[in-house]
């Protein structure tokens, strides 16, 4: 239940922050997020590092709600992503703490364990799948102008 409720919220952000003209024009930036997160999370979990306990809708180890608001936070995501250069890694580490934060409270409430892992290394995991998705989504983004 909690999943849902976190999709819910996560979805209600993206429609309230985000121009339904932007997401229309960036929504492959949303698919790009839920391919990473599958991938990064079931590699992970497979080997042994945290788990989800408390599930009960679930797709690859993953519960479904869960990776399903991998959609609208790629978009949100990428609609803030800074043009100035200066100003991207201070916003994906910031975006990074909000994860790590969201991660530690489903820690707390019951949801999510650290098996072989740390805050540490879900940080830098992060701030690599951020990079990953921005990238892509950026490159898809020029190859459309052409």
């Amino acid at each position: 239940m909690v999943w849902l409720i976190f999709a819910f919220i996560v979805y209600s952000a993206m429609f309230l922050l985000v121009p339904l003209k932007k997401i229309k024009r960036t929504w492959f930036c949303g698919l790009i997020s839920l391919i990473i997160l599958l991938i990064i999370d079931n590699t992970f979990i497979n080997l042994g590092a945290f788990e989800y306990i408390n599930m009960k809708w679930i797709i690859w180890h993953i519960p479904l709600f869960y990776w399903l608001s991998g959609f609208p936070a790629g978009i949100i995501l990428f609609h803030f992503y800074p043009k100035k250069v200066f100003w991207q890694l201070p916003y994906i580490v910031f975006m990074t703490l909000i994860f790590l934060a969201i991660e530690f409270l489903m820690i707390w409430l019951g949801y999510f364990e650290h098996i072989n892992w740390s805050g540490i290394n879900s940080f830098v995991l992060n701030i690599c799948g951020f990079i990953i998705t921005i990238w892509n989504t950026q490159w898809i983004m020029n190859q459309l102008k052409k």
